[in-house]
């Protein structure tokens, strides 16, 4: 979960032109060092919000080698809605496992994609991460 919810987080930085999450929050990350990634997400979605942004949509893409989580999806994307103040009509995910992938050869590669489309004062903004 915790790369999946990152990229979301950085996603959202980069469509609002913000630098990414170690520069956004350089003044706090020793305090957020061990923090879970979902007070990440919360905190990045409070300061788009700060900003006058509104997320509309998330889409995301997991792919993993030797672990499955297409059981975990309802789960995920219902912390996402949480977290997010999203419906699930606003949360496209599609995760998949691989066990061809020959990432870094290594049983446990998880890779996320997460595009999302974030609202600055009803103008629409989208950049992938």
């Amino acid at each position: 979960g915790d790369v999946l919810v990152l990229s979301i987080c950085e996603g959202i930085l980069s469509a609002l032109s913000l630098p990414c999450l170690a520069l956004s929050f350089s003044s706090q990350m020793a305090a957020l060092k061990h923090v879970e990634s979902r007070t990440l997400l919360r905190l990045v979605h409070a300061k788009a919000r700060s900003l006058g942004g509104a997320i509309i949509g998330v889409d995301i893409t997991v792919v993993s080698e030797g672990i499955t989580l297409m059981h975990y999806s309802r789960e995920i994307v219902a912390r996402l809605m949480d977290d997010l103040q999203l419906d699930k009509d606003s949360i496209r995910a599609d995760m998949a496992s691989d066990k061809n992938i020959d990432l870094l050869a290594k049983d446990g590669v998880v890779v996320a994609i997460a595009s999302v489309l974030v609202s600055v004062n009803s103008s629409p903004l989208s950049l992938s991460e």
